[in-house]
């Protein structure tokens, strides 16, 4: 905003000039031309927002309001209390309503939301922060029916310390999902044309399509956000390369395994492994998968080693685990494992007794 020209910037956080790095950013915004203010505010407090809002100088009136503010408690549905929904709804979404109720009668320019692609498709642990986030999308939905302005952005992750890393947990996920965390740059040259064309509501993310359409293939759990994003024509062609992991029933694979020559039996396990296993890294070859390169070395962690176990599972027949995939660490041995689960003998079905009648 100082960039394009703000005069006047009144920055508001819970600690204001006290918070780290306040100093700094003021003198930097100073420098591109802007005089700037910092206030101690709590958003949460809808009596602090209005103390705010009244010391504004009538020379210098309210034009745009941008809320930011944000907290994320990581936990499960059935693992939050309401007060730990309240905690992370305090900042993110009611301090979100404090500002709309309070400046709705002002000639606002811009009223904009950070939202987060959590409240639009959720995420696994982050119950309360996508609860918050899909009431910022309906208090952007109850502006825009009234005619005020408002541009709320559903951010996919940020790199530099976004939200998705506040926790940890968010930011070790977000990989294997297929959603890459953006340059701030980038992402705030988004936000700018989004507000310029009057965008009400927007998601702005980052996706590896090839890797997000394999979660959402491998995952059961997932499909409901598969048929949301159905319109995306990069997801559908993504989708249609990761759809099935094998044209064939396990019975029919068996069998073709079972004609071909013994040394050619482990070549193609080792094809199969190879390839499912380019999936699951979200490469468009298996070329790239060296038979001899350890799962850890390549990216593997348990999340991926269960979907690469479901999609070998799915293709083979054979139950293996998880951990099999570190167990045997390279695609040759996990190929040679597989291998020697076919040749083992399997173990016979029992016929079920009846009992007998006593008479």
């Amino acid at each position: 905003m100082a960039r394009a020209g703000a005069g006047h910037l009144l920055l508001a956080s819970r600690r204001g000039p006290a918070t780290d790095g306040a100093a700094a950013l003021r003198d930097e915004l100073k420098a591109l031309g802007a005089q700037v203010s910092l206030a101690a505010c709590d958003v949460g407090d809808r009596a602090a927002v209005a103390a705010l809002l009244d010391g504004i100088p009538a020379d210098r009136p309210l034009t745009a309001v941008v809320h930011t503010a944000g907290a994320i408690d990581h936990g499960h549905l059935t693992e939050l209390t309401t007060a730990r929904f309240q905690a992370v709804a305090r900042a993110r979404s009611q301090g979100a309503r404090h500002l709309h109720d309070l400046t709705r009668d002002r000639d606002l320019t811009a009223f904009v939301l950070f939202s987060s692609l959590t409240g639009t498709v959720g995420a696994a642990g982050q119950a309360g922060y996508a609860v918050a986030n899909a009431l910022l999308d309906a208090l952007a939905e109850e502006r825009s029916a009234a005619g005020l302005p408002v541009t709320c952005v559903a951010w996919g992750p940020w790199a530099d310390a976004g939200m998705a890393d506040a926790g940890g947990a968010g930011g070790r996920t977000v990989g294997h999902g297929g959603l890459t965390p953006m340059e701030p740059d980038l992402a705030l040259r988004a936000l700018e044309r989004a507000v310029a064309a009057g965008d009400s509501r927007v998601a702005v993310l980052d996706a590896d399509w090839p890797r997000f359409a394999g979660h959402l293939a491998d995952d059961p759990g997932a499909r409901p956000l598969a048929r949301l994003l159905d319109g995306i024509p990069a997801v559908r062609q993504a989708a249609t390369a990761v759809a099935s992991p094998s044209p064939h029933s396990p019975e029919e694979f068996g069998k073709q395994l079972q004609a071909l020559a013994p040394a050619e039996r482990e070549a193609e396990l080792l094809r199969v492994v190879c390839t499912h296993a380019a999936v699951v890294l979200g490469h468009g070859t298996p070329d790239v998968i060296a038979p001899g390169r350890g799962f850890v070395e390549m990216g593997f962690d348990s999340l991926t080693a269960t979907r690469l176990r479901n999609r070998l599972a799915a293709t083979t027949g054979l139950q293996v685990s998880a951990a099999t995939v570190f167990a045997h660490p390279t695609p040759d041995t996990l190929a040679a494992h597989l291998l020697g689960l076919y040749d083992a003998p399997r173990p016979r079905k029992r016929p079920r007794l009846r009992p007998r009648g006593r008479d």
